[in-house]
């Protein structure tokens, strides 16, 4: 084959449609099974991620309902509002976060930084809350109040947390947000806040 061939060979475009083609068939193909894999990882991240939120709620209602004696339903852990932004805030300015968490503080009722909210088959318990290993450590209620006559509502969402606010038996509604656990899509009170949904007049 002499260089006039060659070159008449190598100007034909067939030669390269076929291997521009074959190309990206190629790409295509790592790019599905790059995709299939991170849909397959982040399936199982987020089951895993259910599955441990779902331990850790029956242990929490096996705790509360040893320490008041009778069946606990659901439970949910909420914070003041803007909790999370308030520790960040803290961070950069101690004044700023303090006149914060003053804040929050009145939009909870004056309650503490953590409850958790435990309710049974007529009553809702709330309780002061410090995480603590994978359980709840229990003193006295700060309140009960009676089921029918208490009502919640998602009034936000936020990237954070979603706030929520809590219609009481006397007419006062108090405001907690409900703080996302990280790398879950769901809000592990949830439970609480659809127990409660329509339940007073």
């Amino acid at each position: 084959m002499d260089i006039n061939q060659t070159e008449s060979w190598l100007s034909r475009p067939g030669p390269t449609i076929a291997a521009g083609t074959a190309l990206l068939v190629v790409c295509a193909g790592f790019a599905a099974l790059w995709f299939t894999s991170s849909f397959i990882l982040v399936g199982r991240s987020r089951r895993a991620m259910a599955d441990r939120n779902d331990k850790y709620r029956q242990r929490y209602i096996a705790d509360m309902s040893a320490h008041i004696g009778q069946p606990v339903e659901v439970v949910g852990i909420f914070s003041r509002p803007g909790s999370m932004n308030s520790m960040f805030l803290g961070k950069l300015s101690p004044l700023a976060g303090s006149i914060k968490n003053q804040s929050s503080r009145g939009k909870a009722g004056g309650l503490p930084q953590n409850v958790v909210l435990g309710i049974t088959s007529d009553q809702v318990f709330v309780f002061g809350y410090k995480p603590k290993g994978s359980g709840l450590k229990l003193k006295d209620p700060i309140g009960v109040f009676d089921r029918r006559a208490m009502r919640a509502e998602l009034v936000s969402q936020g990237t954070l947390a979603n706030r929520v606010r809590f219609h009481l038996p006397n007419g006062d509604s108090i405001e907690l947000d409900s703080n996302k656990m990280p790398g879950s899509s769901t809000d592990f009170n949830a439970p609480v806040i659809e127990a409660l949904a329509g339940t007073a007049a």
